[in-house]
């Protein structure tokens, strides 16, 4: 990517112009962050990585503390629109990335910022009205879109902050992301009507299951995802799987598992009463990773795979679930096959404080204890549901998610209410407390006996690390 931005050197004091993004990454700021030089090449480097068009002046205002605030929530970093060491670090890999021609992968310059999802924050309370700021933004993906044909799928994700029930603000984020698609095809039908007409725009709803930040404007927000997929396939060092259409990677996984469990064994199959599943997602790049994560650990734990009371098939292997129905129908099932209760449960998924999802991210999954009677009836239900006699004493829970152990109430811990309640001696809930890969052994947070309350810790026993994934 090529971008001419005239701003003041760190050091010298001297205007030079900067052509492209690896000039930028060459000359990071040395000393302290605050200093003017450093908050000069700050701003330089949001114009590059976010087109903020900032005034490149040295001075940390408040339109530069936003900007700075929306790189935060892009990478995953602390969301307080203070620029530390990790947001300069991060910034320079971006600026890396996009001189090695990372944005140029998705399109033309008009892409270069959607190489991570659009964030567009700062809904008011309780509203799904856009704001200037964001019709701005959806002014850039329109032309992104309209100068790269390959890019013909959006999907839009609405979220809210945690005021007001669940179901509630399952609703307003799905108006945020129905309204975000509706300026976006306006946008489009403005810029190129022909592109408009081609472009696939998909909405979803997570309401108050993923808050980013203690800030309340920064959850009231809407993500908006390119599909990238049909520009360049899936890198098996980002987690994922073969990439293609929805299915055939499940549908193959499957296939070699009931020629497995047909064929004549040439030493016995050894299989425990353990369970290794996956979320079925519908994006394949999310469904890809899980399926990775959930068979590297089947077969790390010797898990049975889609066990059926009717049909005992014992086979090492992951288990895939669309609903929260699925998962407890799976643990019964095992224990009826096995003829054992079930001592190991993993679960690869995206989740958040409130639940395990199911296939549709934010509905139907396993929940602390909001499963709505519309919720039960698509295969929504709660923790209080899993079935304790199937499980063993000593029984653990790993939830591969993000933010499921997150905060002092969250669906890690009411998990371990309902096991702590039940006559078993010793269960153990493990989550992630922060967004992180659901393939890594980091940022864990453990619900037991001996600490009811909860602990941090980096890395658990019980779980096989994969230091090859990448993926944010």
């Amino acid at each position: 990517m090529s971008v001419t931005q005239r701003y003041q050197p760190f050091e010298t004091g001297e205007t030079l112009e900067v052509d492209q993004a690896s000039d930028l990454a060459a000359r990071p700021p040395t000393g302290s962050f605050q200093s003017p030089a450093a908050v000069r090449w700050l701003q330089a480097a949001l114009n590059i990585v976010l087109s903020a068009s900032l005034v490149v002046d040295g001075v940390a205002g408040s339109q530069t503390r936003a900007a700075v605030s929306r790189f935060q929530t892009r990478r995953g970093l602390t969301v307080d629109g203070i620029a530390g060491p990790q947001t300069f670090g991060a910034l320079v890999q971006a600026l890396d990335a996009l001189a090695s021609g990372g944005g140029a992968s998705v399109g033309g310059p008009a892409c270069a910022i959607l190489n991570e999802p659009e964030v567009f924050d700062d809904f008011d309370f309780d509203q799904a009205t856009l704001k200037p700021e964001h019709h701005e933004q959806l002014a850039v993906i329109a032309a992104c879109l309209s100068s790269s044909p390959a890019l013909r799928r959006v999907r839009i994700v609405g979220h809210t902050d945690p005021e007001g029930s669940a179901q509630y603000n399952e609703g307003l984020g799905r108006r945020r992301a129905e309204a975000t698609k509706a300026a976006l095809q306006t946008a489009l039908a403005e810029a190129r009507p022909d592109v408009e007409r081609q472009v696939a725009i998909d909405t979803d709803t997570r309401g108050e299951l993923e808050p980013i930040s203690a800030i309340p404007a920064r959850n009231r927000r809407v993500q908006v995802f390119l599909n990238r997929r049909v520009v360049a396939p899936l890198e098996t060092g980002r987690c994922s799987g073969p990439d293609g259409p929805p299915g055939p990677e499940l549908a193959a996984m499957l296939e070699m598992e009931v020629a497995a469990a047909t064929a004549t064994p040439t030493r016995p199959v050894i299989v425990r009463p353990r369970l290794s599943f996956f979320q079925n997602a519908r994006e394949t790049i999310d469904r890809n990773h899980f399926i990775n994560g959930a068979r590297t650990q089947a077969q790390r734990m010797q898990a049975i795979a889609s066990p059926t009371t009717a049909e005992c098939r014992r086979v090492v292997g992951p288990t895939s679930y669309d609903t929260g129905a699925d998962i407890i129908s799976a643990i019964e099932a095992a224990h009826a096959c096995l003829d054992q209760r079930v001592a190991a449960v993993h679960i690869f998924s995206h989740s958040g404080p409130g639940g395990v999802f199911g296939r549709s991210t934010g509905t139907a999954g396993l929940y602390q204890a909001s499963a709505t009677y519309v919720e039960r009836s698509a295969g929504g239900r709660n923790v209080t549901d899993i079935p304790t006699t199937a499980l063993a004493d000593d029984v653990v829970f790993v939830l591969h998610g993000c933010n499921n152990a997150m905060g002092t109430d969250n669906v890690a811990r009411s998990l371990y209410d309902h096991l702590a309640a039940s006559p078993l001696t010793n269960p153990r809930v493990y989550g992630h407390h922060n967004t992180g890969c659901a393939s890594r052994n980091n940022s864990w947070r453990e619900y037991s006996n001996a600490h009811p309350m909860g602990r941090r810790l980096a890395v658990i026993p019980v779980y096989a690390s994969m230091p090859w994934c990448k993926k944010p």
